[in-house]
């Protein structure tokens, strides 16, 4: 599948520190395979970029990291999920970017300090977090850039997660 704005990271980090017409709104997913919860969210964050004139900027993890969940494996390959949310991206009207994480090979403990590298490499200046994180992760996330306000709290939607739906 082809799309049409799925960056690799490095070219990324290239484009944004030569840009200064973009304020990167970054996003970090894992699954985001497209449920109910998924497509809200990704809603939520294209609109809010839109309204700000942000550049929206979602990164999936590593093709490794659901490998590292307690389900070990993913429903729909990542280069799928890539291509599905371009697509998504550009039928609503949004001008967005889709790349990868680079592979973490830190141990958990630097997990944040990673994350945060990562965001600065882009030269990231929002960090959007979903309100459902626990308390370390949302902070950690909430305060890595230039604005902190609920703007970048995803609202929460009450439903199963993909796992759990898959389950039933």
């Amino acid at each position: 599948m082809k799309s049409f704005n799925i960056i690799d990271p490095i070219k990324l980090s290239e484009m944004m520190a030569n840009s200064k017409n973009h304020i990167p709104a970054i996003w970090f997913v894992a699954g985001l395979e497209g449920n109910i919860a998924h497509r809200n969210s990704m809603d939520y964050v294209l609109r809010i970029s839109r309204e700000n004139r942000w550049l929206p900027i979602i990164m999936f993890e590593d093709p490794g990291y659901i490998s590292r969940k307690d389900r070990k494996e993913e429903f729909l390959p990542l280069s799928l999920r890539m291509s599905m949310w371009s697509l998504y991206c550009m039928k609503r009207g949004n001008i967005g970017i889709i790349t990868l994480n680079p592979q973490r090979v830190v141990p958990v403990r630097f997990v944040d300090d990673f994350y945060e590298s990562l965001f600065k490499s882009i030269g990231g200046r929002v960090c959007f977090s979903n309100s459902f994180d626990t308390p370390s992760v949302h902070l950690s996330r909430f305060f890595r850039g230039d604005y902190f306000d609920d703007r970048m709290l995803i609202p929460y939607t009450d439903t199963l997660s993909t796992t759990d739906l898959v389950r039933v």
